[in-house]
């Protein structure tokens, strides 16, 4: 069973207290490294791949080309661009947002498993997005001590369309002595070594050997060594103790949605006396601002509410222990087009502008802006 029937710390006191007690004091020294952006996942292995590197330093990113000093923003960018190389890997095989190791003995021998788990663990630790893209029977595998025989994986974490369709046929089938057999089939059973008349076999009996076979058992090398770079931040002490919230963290099991509330009530804006006609026009970008991600959330134009987090942020998705500041609006009617530091987290907004050419400064300056910084 995946959640506890023992009640758990709200998913960010979890993760704040586990922080606090692996990682090293930013005080006494940052890891600083320089990526790419054309091959920051590559360029990421490559440093955790060093034997001087400290993973349980603050991270201090610095792009190849472009100044500034990391105060948060770079940092958050980096780790949200680690989470889609990782996803979106060869390492990793399945339906989307339930991911499970591939069976690559190559990638197994240069170790690129155990730093998929680093990575992994990287991006919920450093104060990235939640890498929830993990199926919840990895979580499920470590709960069971990384015995697989122990395992109820289920069939849609079968990678191939085709065993998995043929599984689905067989779950159905109400005599398994009278199934008629095929190629898939066939292919099943030599695999599982299942060379048994189908009739010795019930029909929950044969899918249960064969998903275990293809989801776990198969790929069990590549699994125990994903999970040994998890544990270079502790995670699996985590998952067998707080499974609930780990399942929250790392698999898609329960899908955050960004809504245009969320996202407005989460800058503070700073603005000016009342009565003034600064606050009037201060007070106008702010309704026109509500109308924009109303806009975004309505697939109302291009522009997406992920769109305008990273642009303000770093990052398309919330870090689960929050920026580390107050994320503030302030207001400038210098630039019909929007600026924002993502180190600070702080958004400026046109003023002066209609509702109508509002949105369109706003999209064109959140969808031009490359890098961190300003727009």
């Amino acid at each position: 069973m995946l959640f506890s029937s023992i009640e758990e710390p709200d998913v960010t006191a979890m993760l704040e207290s586990h922080l606090g007690s692996i990682m090293v004091d930013p005080g006494l020294g940052q890891q600083c490294i320089t990526v790419r952006r054309s091959c920051i996942f590559k360029d990421g292995v490559a440093w955790m791949r060093r034997t001087n590197f400290n993973p349980l330093q603050q991270l201090c990113v610095t792009f190849v080309g472009e100044g500034g000093v990391d105060e948060g923003g770079p940092r958050r960018e980096f780790l949200q661009m680690m989470f889609h190389g990782l996803a979106t890997s060869s390492l990793f095989q399945g339906e989307e947002g339930r991911g499970i190791p591939t069976s690559n003995l190559s990638s197994l021998h240069k170790r690129e498993y155990f730093f998929a788990g680093q990575t992994c663990g990287m991006i919920l630790c450093q104060g990235g997005p939640p890498p929830k893209f993990l199926s919840p029977l990895i979580l499920e595998y470590i709960q069971k001590g990384c015995r697989g025989e122990d395992c109820m994986p289920s069939v849609v974490d079968v990678p191939r369309l085709d065993i998995r369709a043929e599984l689905q046929r067989i779950s159905s089938a109400e005599i398994l002595g009278t199934l008629e057999e095929n190629d898939t089939t066939q292919v099943i059973r030599d695999e599982c070594e299942m060379y048994q008349p189908l009739s010795v076999f019930t029909a929950g009996d044969f899918v249960k050997v064969a998903v275990q076979y293809y989801t776990v058992i198969r790929n069990k090398a590549q699994l125990d060594q994903f999970i040994s770079g998890l544990q270079v931040y502790s995670l699996e002490k985590l998952v067998k103790e707080c499974p609930a919230n780990m399942k929250a963290l790392l698999t898609n099991a329960n899908p955050a949605t960004l809504e245009p509330d969320d996202l407005y009530n989460t800058f503070e804006p700073s603005f000016s006396d009342e009565g003034s006609n600064a606050r009037a026009e201060e007070e106008a970008a702010m309704f026109s601002w509500m109308m924009f991600l109303q806009d975004c959330a309505s697939n109302i134009g291009i522009c997406k509410l992920e769109d305008v987090l990273a642009f303000a942020t770093g990052a398309r998705h919330r870090p689960p222990c929050g920026y580390g500041v107050q994320p503030t609006i302030s207001f400038s009617g210098a630039s019909p087009l929007p600026s924002a530091s993502t180190c600070a987290v702080q958004l400026v907004l046109p003023t002066g502008l209609g509702e109508e050419k509002f949105n369109d400064k706003m999209t064109e300056g959140i969808l031009g802006a490359l890098g961190f910084g300003s727009a």
